[in-house]
């Protein structure tokens, strides 16, 4: 029967990695990773992140066994608006399709006030 002794969850392990310093270290980035991805959710309504965790593991033949960890966090990434452009027949972009007709428009000057039928009604 096994022994039962010692770290009896992975979890466990992991808050003892490093003499704990791991699972600050994480912990802390981990929190301002959040504020982050808060902040990008307000903004774009949706926001993802990860953390990777890798833990290395090796045993000598004596039985000590060493884990190396280390961690990668990937924060939202920003959306970036998409720009729309036609290539003209010299092969330069243009923000204006080179194919379509331009409209001539002229400036009909200031807007009139608009009337109240019903007040010129009471006048007349």
């Amino acid at each position: 029967m096994a022994d039962d002794s010692g770290a009896r969850s992975f979890a466990h392990t992991l808050s003892l990695l490093e003499d704990g310093g791991f699972n600050a270290a994480v912990s802390l980035d981990v929190k301002a990773l959040l504020a982050k991805l808060e902040a990008h959710a307000e903004h774009f309504d949706k926001a993802t992140a990860e953390l990777d965790i890798k833990i290395k593991f090796s045993m000598d033949k004596l039985g000590q066994v060493e884990l190396k960890a280390e961690y990668k966090l990937k924060e939202p990434k920003v959306v970036r608006p998409r720009s729309i452009f036609w290539m003209n027949k010299d092969g330069h972009l243009e923000n204006e399709n080179p194919r379509q007709q331009k409209l001539a428009l002229r400036d009909i000057g200031a807007r009139k006030a608009a009337r109240d039928v019903a007040e010129d009604r009471k006048n007349a």
